[in-house]
């Protein structure tokens, strides 16, 4: 009943849209009046915003229909299960991020290991999130890059001398 691009458009925009109308009944609250109702409406526009910023960044990573495969992130690490291929890698592990040509896969370097993920794959879209964690990554640039596409480049690189926050210096104590 309803066309497969509205459709698709709906499903990719699905969290910005409930994001929004939470603003709208935080809005709404606010506008009753009284102490309490104007505080729990504040509070929730406030949440709302950062949610609607969020969800904004996601949408715009996340790519067309369900791919193949599966991204999982759980305690840190990232896998992909692929029909053809999978992997994991941890996120303190990474130390380069990287576009592939046509920007429709993301390898992942880190560990001594690397992760070739397609963007399509179920899932996906949590990847934003894992690499909120990284030192100096721009995850607006990251989105905006991957979907431009293009040739292949490096998105972020882990700077010289940073090593992993999970795995502190050892000062010889």
């Amino acid at each position: 009943m309803i066309r497969d691009e509205v459709r698709q458009a709906l499903t990719r925009w699905r969290e910005v849209i409930v994001a929004g109308l939470a603003w709208l009944v935080g809005l709404w609250l606010f506008r009753l009046g009284g102490w309490l109702l104007q505080g729990v409406g504040g509070a929730t526009v406030i949440a709302a915003s950062g949610w609607i910023v969020v969800a904004w960044r996601r949408a715009r990573f996340r790519f067309g229909p369900a791919g193949a495969g599966l991204v999982e992130i759980d305690e840190g690490q990232i896998a992909y299960f692929g029909p053809d291929s999978g992997g994991f890698v941890a996120v303190a592990d990474l130390t380069e991020i990287r576009l592939a040509a046509g920007g429709r896969r993301l390898f992942l370097v880190g560990g001594g290991r690397s992760l070739s993920i397609p963007l399509a794959a179920t899932g996906a879209e949590q990847l934003l999130d894992a690499f909120a964690a990284l030192p100096g990554i721009d995850l607006s640039a990251l989105a905006r890059t991957a979907a431009q596409g293009g040739p292949d480049r490096v998105l972020w690189r882990r700077p010289a001398g940073r090593l992993s926050a999970a795995f502190p210096p050892d000062d010889g104590r």
